[in-house]
């Protein structure tokens, strides 16, 4: 059966406690998130924190915006030609 964060306050702190630290500080600070998206998120199976879905859509907002700057150099040097 899956560990779901919806229930992560009903496990024992034994069992927490061999859970990553770093992982338990994510939830209890992002509790609500994780409730709203417990569909996505399920602690064995390795799904994205989300601290980690933000910086990963970080990442993909600069991505693009580098697409976008090189889309318009390239159609400014084919106005120019």
């Amino acid at each position: 059966m899956p560990y779901s964060s919806r229930d992560m306050d009903e496990y024992p702190l034994s069992f927490i406690s061999k859970l990553d630290s770093t992982l338990v500080k994510e939830i209890s600070l992002n509790l609500d998130w994780y409730l709203k998206n417990s569909s996505e998120v399920l602690l064995n199976v390795n799904y994205p924190s989300r601290t980690e879905k933000e910086f990963l859509r970080h990442i993909e907002m600069w991505q693009q915006e580098k697409n976008d700057i090189n889309y318009r150099i390239i159609l400014q040097q084919l106005q120019e030609s």
